[in-house]
Parts: structure tokens; C-alpha cells; sequence
């Protein structure tokens, strides 16, 4: 489920993706798993005071979706999460909501210098949008980062590199094996 999906990113800090490990808000913020918490440890007495069923989360669809409005609205107590929800105009659904991750340092040293590592990059890139497109039980997803506009970036040059060093050893191959003399 949503609120567990920290669970699902334990463990992936050294490995593809290379998310960092779910453990600070800093690191992993996800709307379900905070209001799930504040539902178990206050109620919902601060946030409409709908009925809670036995595990802890509202009963009705629309008692859901008011708990989570007034939970993550910017006067709640869930505000962090105010941007991070989006509901239709009449509110009575909601349409969208962003799970924050953070990945570790990609970076390596080269001469002294601490430069992004292109690789490393692209593995995280293309693992995260993997693992997130394997997620069938949950609600249909995309993994997004404005760093990925870069890093498609680094991944077309290095698509390219050896596209055109391939195109330039054929060639070489093709002058040196030329069956014509050269005058």
C-alpha cells in the first residue's frame, strides 16, 4: 500500500536506483504515510472528526478524501504536505498526489574534482522509472526530476559516442581494406 511504500525503498541506497533510505522527511516525504501516522497517535478530532474504522482510516471514500484535505491543507497539520496533494475543483476527489525521494550522491572524483557521474546517472534514472512501471498494485505512477532532463541528456551523448566511433572505425576499416591502390 501507499503508506508502506517506504518499505518498498528500503535498501536501494548502495544499488540501481540509488534512493537515499527512507528515513528523515529530508529523504522520503509521502502524504499517506504521514496522515496514517497522525490518524494512529491523534484521531481525527483536529481534522474533521470522521468515524475511523478499525485500521485507523476514515470509512466513507468522501470522509477519506476531507481527512486528507484537511489534513494537508496549509493550516493543518499535515501542511508540510500542502503542495504535495491535488484535488478536483468540487474536492470531492483526489486526482494526484507527489511522493518525494531523494537519491544519493551520484557524483565521482576525477583529478580532485567532484563531477557528476554520467553512468551512475542514467542507471538511477532508468532503474527508478523501471521500478516505479512494476509497481501493478499500486495507483498508476511516473517517476519525475527536473536532474532527468540532464540526464537523458548525458544518456544521448553516450548513445551517440558510440554510435560515431562505430560509423569511424567501419570507415577507416573500409579506406585501409579498399581493394583500389592509392596513388
Amino acid at each position: 500500500s501507499l503508506v508502506e511504500l517506504d518499505q518498498r525503498l528500503t535498501g536501494l541506497s548502495t544499488v540501481p536506483p540509488f534512493i537515499a533510505e527512507p528515513v528523515s522527511e529530508d529523504a522520503y516525504r509521502n502524504v499517506m504515510a504521514g496522515l496514517f501516522n497522525f490518524l494512529s497517535t491523534s484521531g481525527s478530532n483536529d481534522i474533521g472528526n470522521v468515524t475511523l474504522g478499525g485500521d485507523n482510516w476514515p470509512t466513507t471514500e468522501a470522509d477519506f478524501v476531507a481527512t486528507v484535505a484537511a489534513f494537508a491543507s496549509s493550516s493543518g497539520p499535515g501542511s508540510i504536505y500542502d503542495r504535495d496533494v491535488t484535488f478536483s475543483q468540487d474536492g470531492s476527489q483526489i486526482e494526484a498526489f507527489r511522493v518525494e525521494l531523494e537519491y544519493v550522491r551520484l557524483t565521482k572524483e576525477n583529478r580532485g574534482e567532484l563531477i557528476d557521474d554520467a553512468a551512475r546517472q542514467i542507471d538511477a534514472m532508468d532503474s527508478t522509472r523501471d521500478m516505479v512501471n512494476s509497481w501493478d498494485d499500486l495507483p498508476t505512477a511516473f517517476a519525475y526530476s527536473s536532474k532527468f532532463i540532464t540526464i537523458e541528456g548525458f544518456k544521448i551523448i553516450q548513445r551517440e559516442l558510440f554510435q560515431n566511433v562505430g560509423l569511424a572505425i567501419a570507415a577507416v576499416g573500409v579506406i585501409v581494406c579498399s581493394p583500389f591502390p592509392v596513388q
